[in-house]
Parts: structure tokens; sequence; C-alpha cells
């Protein structure tokens, strides 16, 4: 049997460890019923050693190889920063150098937990495209010239209906993104529009390749913040029947908005998803092998 070894590519700081380490957790899952493996790149910018230790203590290495990369982040250290988010959004702007050996590779924000079997995503097909990505579902946020989509569209020229997704699952050609030098425009976006930037690298990614991404399946990254407003057909540009399938049978869940499910008071859907990899509540397997640090 051929083993497939996936690229997947992550962010993480002090505040986001719990989170890390339950999404390798849900990762480590995923590939033990598959015919693939995984190199997962944590990006990072002074990450303490402890926290390191933590974040390798979610891993299984049979299956699932860990990788630290330090980062230098004066590129991106000026870049708007606002509500929950921290300097951490911005890392995966740096990859195209930081990761210059890789051909493709899937992003996975921290604050996800993988249900499904992440090699089908990994084989899904790249089609020229320079990313792939879920389209945003709740109406205000699915279009540029929604309330919630793209501030700047008008000054951009971007027409009102282009659609928006969001980037914290994304399937990346990391050969075309550098060739089209994806990052610098994103990052010089964000400099020249920082009084419109409303969802941060998101908004730049949108802004620099509207129409250049593809979408992926809807379950491939079901929203926890979008699903309480999905009520009806009114609600979303997509058949509500598919939305629906998707809110039952994700394989990806999101917790993009800024109540946690690792905090107390969690309301919000898909707790028992990450309660199921909460390394707070199961001890976690000891790496057999310490995890590989790139300077």
């Amino acid at each position: 049997m051929r083993i497939h070894t996936a690229s997947i590519v992550t962010s993480a700081d002090h505040n986001y460890v719990t989170p890390t380490m339950a999404m390798l957790r849900s990762l480590s899952a995923s590939l033990e019923s598959s015919q693939c493996a995984a190199d997962v790149y944590v990006l990072e910018s002074g990450l303490s050693d402890a926290n390191r230790k933590l974040i390798a203590s979610a891993v299984r290495p049979s299956r699932l190889q860990l990788r630290f990369v330090s980062l230098n982040t004066d590129r991106i250290r000026h870049l708007k920063l606002s509500g929950h988010v921290s300097m951490a959004t911005y890392y995966r702007l740096l990859v195209e150098r930081e990761l210059s050996h890789l051909k493709r590779m899937i992003y996975l924000d921290a604050d996800t937990i993988v249900l499904g079997a992440i090699s089908d995503l990994w084989h899904h097909p790249l089609d020229g495209a320079h990313l792939w990505a879920v389209p945003q579902i709740w109406r205000p946020s699915a279009f540029a010239s929604g309330e919630r989509g793209l501030p700047s569209f008008r000054l951009l020229g971007i027409p009102a209906d282009s659609p928006m997704f969001n980037a914290g699952v994304m399937l990346i050609d990391l050969d075309r993104w550098r060739l089209d030098n994806v990052s610098e425009r994103v990052i010089e976006y964000l400099t020249d529009y920082s009084e419109h930037v409303l969802w941060w690298d998101q908004d730049g990614l949108n802004a620099i390749l509207f129409s250049d991404w593809r979408p992926l399946p809807l379950r491939w990254n079901v929203m926890a913040s979008h699903v309480p407003h999905i009520r009806s057909q009114e609600d979303t540009p997509f058949p509500f029947d598919l939305v629906q399938d998707a809110i039952r049978s994700p394989a990806i869940v999101h917790f993009s908005s800024a109540g946690k499910p690792w905090e107390g008071g969690y309301k919000g859907p898909f707790k028992e998803a990450f309660d199921k990899f909460d390394p707070r509540r199961h001890s976690s397997p000891s790496p057999a092998n310490p995890p590989s640090v790139s300077a």
C-alpha cells in the first residue's frame, strides 16, 4: 500500500496552544483510516519551548511528523490588528519563502477540527487555480458588496457579485503562488488599503485572488459563526438543502468567531466536536521523536 504524504501548514502563538493541539489530534485521527501521512509545519514566532512541547505531545508520529518553523515577521509587523486576532493570522503570507521546497499545501487555521478524510482534500486537483477554498455561505459575507464582504471592492474595480471565500481552510498551489508573487501583492494591498481592511489577511487574499480561486465543497469549512444565521433559503445564496447537508456532515468545522469552545461560556455549535479532541479532557500521546525545528 502506497502512503501519500500531505503537506499541512498551520499557525500558532501562545494564545492558541490548546486549539492547535486539538486540531492536530483531529488531523491524526483523520489519517489513521486513510492511505495518507502528513508533514505538519507550525508557523510561529517566539513560541516558548514549553508550548512547543505541549503542541508536540498531541502528535502520533506514525503518520504525522511535526515541524516548527520560526519566522522573521518584519514583513508583516505593520499590518492591521483588531478584535480577537493576533499577528499569527498573517503568518501564512510568509509561506512562499519559508517553505520554498513545497509545491502545494493545505492551510488549516488552528481553530479548526478535522472530521473528514484529509487525504480527499489533499488529492483534490488544482486545475490551474492559485487556491481552492470554501465560499462564505452567509449572505452578508458571501459577495464583495455584502455588508461583511470586501469594503474596498469599488476602489479596486472588483465586480459587486464576486463571491468571497473564508481563508481558514485553503488548498494552495505554491508554484503558481510564487510565480505571481501573491504574498507580496497581498501585503501591499493590506498596507495601502489598511483603513478598509475588515477581515485582516482574508481581505487581502480575496482582493488579490478574487478571480483566481475555485470553490471547495461546503463541508470542508463549516464556520460555527455562520451556522446560527442560516435558518432559511433567504440567509444563503446556496441551495438550502446543500448548506444543511454540510452542517449535518462537516469534513472540517471552523470556530471562526471571537467566542471559542476552549473558553468558558461557549454557546455555539459543534462544541462536542472540539470536546472530542480537547487535550485537557484526554491524555495526549507522547511523540516518539522530537519535532524538528527550522530557523
